[in-house]
């Protein structure tokens, strides 16, 4: 048998649960409940009256099945209750008198009554404008949400300081003479180029000062080739001094084993304050690594142990083949130094220019001592290592 209570259908007598009812009682009413072996509805308390008949008829009470809450709705007027089918119409609620039962229905409800939970209500979202707190905010947000507002926060924090760091780097490096810098490429352009130049100066000053004094020379020459893996690494600051002290623009080493002469390693001077770039100088230094001779300046270099300043290198070399090859390059001047280690002589330097040069005496002393310095250090080096 079913019971219709406006809307909501209630089984009697199959031991279901009600469908949950969709009309509702006036908000601040109170509530009493209407208990049976079947049911337990919680409705308003002017048709206590009207309920009361209807729940004798069902026998004593018993614990409820499931409670059926009206939810909250504009109505006034009291719900329809039809009994057995037949529609009897209940009195206004004005005509209701409260009687003592009303008493043990407060009771009852008190003892079997269980709230319902709170529903959550959502509440209105809101977008705001600022940089710093920027993000959607509801009183019942997702963690998905929460995260991806996090996210964006703290990615637009990270953008406004990156650029923050740009604009100080901006104004902390010189200005560029060539291009005016706008954007952040430019930027890392011109401080890449800044960073080089302020390491070329600061070599420039080691030389400077290493020049000042032999005393000083040999303390440079000290602080670099105990470090250097291989003779050739210690050989390169010596050359970076010879080439910007006399402004050489091409250098080349030599290593000799007698009774020949090898090119070992050639290092063009491109970005030297002097001269531009010599690209004919590179091309002709590849296909040099290739010859083996003893004849020319470099030759007599290595045989007579002396520093030789060479003015025509084309027509005094004997070997056709590196006279072609200085000739296509356009030399006009050259200049060797041997480098002794353990009073041998391992390998020789030798510096070329494409202009013509008068023999400097002071120069080829300087380079000349370097170059010894040079040497004694590395054979201190291998000394040391054997004792090890």
């Amino acid at each position: 048998m079913y019971r219709r209570y406006r809307g909501a259908i209630d089984v009697i007598g199959s031991g279901g649960h009600p469908a949950r009812p969709r009309a509702g009682r006036r908000r601040g009413a109170p509530l009493h409940t209407l208990s049976s072996r079947f049911l337990r509805i919680s409705y308003p308390a002017s048709v206590t009256e009207q309920f009361r008949s209807a729940r004798k008829r069902h026998g004593p009470q018993r614990p409820p099945l499931r409670e059926a809450r009206l939810p909250s709705s504009p109505q006034t007027s009291p719900p329809s209750f039809d009994e057995d089918d037949d529609d009897a119409s209940l009195p206004d609620q004005n005509e209701y008198e409260p009687s003592d039962d009303d008493s043990n229905n407060s009771d009852f409800q008190q003892q079997h009554h269980t709230p319902l939970p709170p529903q959550p209500q959502s509440t209105p979202t809101i977008i705001t404008n600022n940089p710093e707190n920027q993000s959607i905010t509801s009183g019942h947000a997702s963690p998905t949400q929460q995260r991806r507002n996090h996210h964006n926060t703290h990615t637009r924090r990270c953008r406004a300081r990156l650029n923050g760091r740009f604009d100080t780097l901006n104004n902390i490096l010189p200005r560029s003479p060539t291009v005016e810098v706008k954007h952040k490429v430019h930027i890392l352009d011109h401080a890449i180029t800044a960073l080089q130049e302020m390491h070329q100066q600061n070599a420039n000053l080691q030389l400077l000062l290493a020049l000042r004094s032999r005393p000083r020379l040999v303390k440079w020459v000290d602080s670099f080739v105990p470090t250097a893996s291989s003779i050739q690494q210690a050989l390169d600051p010596f050359i970076s001094l010879v080439c910007h002290t006399a402004a050489w623009p091409y250098a080349e080493v030599w290593h000799a084993q007698p009774p020949h002469i090898n090119l070992i390693h050639t290092s063009p001077r491109a970005t030297t304050m002097h001269f531009p770039a010599l690209n004919h100088l590179a091309h002709v230094s590849a296909a040099q690594t290739q010859l083996c001779f003893a004849d020319d300046f470099v030759g007599k270099c290595f045989e007579t142990r002396v520093p030789r300043w060479s003015c025509s290198p084309v027509q005094q070399c004997q070997v056709a083949q590196r006279a072609q090859l200085l000739a296509a390059a356009r030399i006009q001047c050259a200049f060797a130094v041997p480098i002794p280690v353990a009073g041998d002589v391992s390998h020789v330097v030798a510096f070329f220019d494409v202009r013509q040069r008068e023999r400097d005496t002071t120069q080829v002393q300087f380079a000349a001592f370097a170059a010894v310095c040079v040497g004694n250090a590395w054979a201190a080096k291998q000394a040391s290592a054997l004792a090890s």
